[in-house]
């Protein structure tokens, strides 16, 4: 796909953009609890701004792609990584990871994968040095595995 476009931002400064991340998000809220009210509250809120970031993947019309991001002294974490359905197999998911990644600067990152969704994320996971570390069961639904990856 062309014209493919990058930007980060702090979440506070645009709260159309929030909107429409929001509905973008929508496919994979339900795998966990409380999703738009964890994104409401500690990527939409200026008091966060300095822990928390959004890259976006956009053709200048839509959203093509996201990255959530906690940057803390506890914690380098990619929290959220989505790519639409229609744009996967196009690079966008690698290229968030490679920004998320340039913005963490450090190599002790984190990212969580839901059990459902290892399949679409496991190439990009190995192909950029995460292995998994962990996992638990029922983490954030009884029925459900979160797997754990760091970077090698």
């Amino acid at each position: 796909m062309r014209n493919i476009n990058y930007s980060s931002f702090f979440s506070s400064n645009n709260q159309v953009l929030g909107v429409q991340i929001n509905h973008f998000l929508s496919n994979i809220s339900a795998l966990y609890p409380n999703f738009n009210d964890w994104l409401q509250y500690k990527f939409y809120q200026p008091s966060y701004e300095s822990q928390r970031k959004i890259i976006i993947a956009h053709n200048g019309t839509m959203l093509l792609g996201v990255a959530l991001l906690k940057k803390s002294h506890d914690e380098n974490k990619i929290c959220t990584l989505y790519t639409s359905p229609f744009h996967q197999g196009q690079g966008i998911g690698s290229q968030l990871v490679d920004l998320s990644l340039q913005y963490f600067d450090s190599p002790d990152v984190l990212i969580t994968v839901a059990q459902e969704k290892l399949i679409e994320l496991a190439p990009i996971l190995k192909s950029k040095g995460f292995v998994c570390t962990a996992s638990i069961k029922g983490m954030y639904r009884p029925e459900s595995t979160e797997l754990f990856f760091n970077l090698r």
